[in-house]
Order: structure tokens, then sequence, then C-alpha cells
């Protein structure tokens, strides 16, 4: 009978502790994602010679390397980039 419960506590320690593990890494994954900051910049130039040229430059981030929106408008024409750790998920000027 003790052998039994020995290893039936066993059993609950280790579910227990794989629990505990997963709990904690499902709260710093909610902490990550709720305190880490977007960071953002953007550039706009303006110039009047012959003809008016307007240019603008855009750059979103998020957990630096995991998303990154880059945005620019040149020459009347709208450009934008989504990247997901790298890898171009959205791209403008790539045609469909």
């Amino acid at each position: 009978m003790t052998a039994v419960l020995k290893v039936l506590l066993f059993l609950l320690k280790c579910i227990g502790i794989l629990l505990l593990v997963i709990l904690g890494l499902l709260l710093v994954t909610v902490l990550l994602v709720l305190l880490a900051p977007v960071r953002y910049k953007g550039k706009l130039d303006k110039k009047e010679a012959p003809e008016e040229i307007f240019r603008a430059d855009g750059l979103v981030s998020w957990l630096n390397p995991f998303l990154r929106v880059r945005i620019r408008y040149t020459e009347k024409k709208l450009h934008y980039t989504v990247r997901i750790f790298g890898l171009c998920l959205l791209n403008s000027d790539k045609p469909k």
C-alpha cells in the first residue's frame, strides 16, 4: 500500500512541477507582451526647388528584432515593408 502511495505522490509532484513551469512561462510571455515598448521614429522632408518634393520615412518596431514595419512615401508613391524575425511578410515593392 505504501509503495502505491509513494508512486502516486511522485506522479502528483511531477504534474505539479510541470504545471508551475507552464504557468511561469505563460506569465513571462504575458509580461513581455504587455511591458515591451513600441519604438517609432519618423522623418519628413519638403523641398520647394523647381518642383515641390515631399518625402516621408517612418519605422515602427516592437521587441526590436521581432516585428518591424517600415513606411516610405517618395515621389507620390507609398512603400511599406512588414517583417517578423527578419522575414518579409508584406512588401509593396514586390510584385504580387
